[in-house]
């Protein structure tokens, strides 16, 4: 059975749920859920080579794995967490994997390594006190507000058009993020011009409408002087219209307004 691919971003498999979709959105994060190992192409340009992506399963959880062959030897490389899993962190991967394993070390060596390290990782977070936790909570915290700022600073300059000032971003995590917050000043901007266009349109309408109204009354004082004309009831004349013009919006309340103008 042939396994799935991600090449240039988007999933090709079997299952046409997923097929097509982008890696790096919310759909591609639950298909890596559903599945145990996947062929990664680099992106086009790059000169790195394919490499199968595993998930291997754990009692502290589930972690990804990129293996390739590389002169002659199995290379094995950490990737992460599902969670952690994006494009711009598989052709990190993929570029790690050029380099060739160590020949005196095993890749039994290299997982009890890597056993290791996650063992001694949960003691250490076990061993965290409350006044280091209240520490890393106020870094964070730091962050998230440097974070918003620099959010505000692209929108600025998104918004202005000048996009060559935009800072150039070399970290993993960040390029996504600033993708993400291009995407939704976009769609913004498509929302706001579609309520403009629908107030417009809304406003054209009630112009035409007045006019056709006006239109109406000019008709009626032209054919028949005002000193023989007699105004029906309000209601009636309202039948009336709907009686020739079916698919008029005229209500009531245009009708007053309309009789209104006449006897004044």
């Amino acid at each position: 059975m042939t396994i799935p691919s991600v090449v240039n971003c988007h999933i090709q498999s079997e299952d046409k749920r997923f097929d097509g979709l982008s890696l790096n959105d919310n759909k591609g994060q639950k298909w890596l859920e559903t599945v145990k190992s996947f062929r990664y192409e680099p992106v086009v340009g790059s000169e790195n080579k394919p490499y199968t992506v595993r998930k291997e399963s754990t009692k502290s959880g589930d972690y990804w794995y990129g293996y390739r062959k590389t002169k002659g030897r199995l290379h094995k490389k950490y990737i992460g967490k599902t969670s952690e899993i994006s494009t711009p962190l598989l052709d990190e991967i993929a570029e790690d994997l050029n380099i060739p394993p160590q020949p005196r070390v095993t890749n039994k060596v290299t997982e009890v390594i890597e056993r290791s390290e996650r063992v001694v990782t949960d003691r250490v977070i076990d061993a965290v006190t409350i006044e280091e936790f209240a520490a890393l909570k106020s870094q964070v915290q730091a962050l998230q507000e440097s974070l918003e700022a620099l959010r505000g600073e692209l929108r600025g300059k998104s918004e202005s058009g000048n996009s060559e000032e935009l800072p150039t971003v070399t970290k993993t995590k960040l390029p996504i993020n600033l993708g993400n917050l291009r995407n939704e000043n976009e769609a913004l901007r498509h929302k706001l011009a579609e309520v403009n266009r629908y107030y417009v349109d809304m406003l054209q309408r009630s112009v035409h409408r007045v006019e056709g109204l006006l239109r109406e009354n000019e008709t009626l004082r032209t054919n028949q002087p005002l000193a023989d004309f007699e105004l029906p009831a309000p209601a009636d004349a309202l039948n009336r219209l709907k009686a020739k013009r079916k698919k008029s919006k005229a209500d009531l309340g245009d009708i007053l307004t309309l009789w209104e103008m006449i006897e004044g």
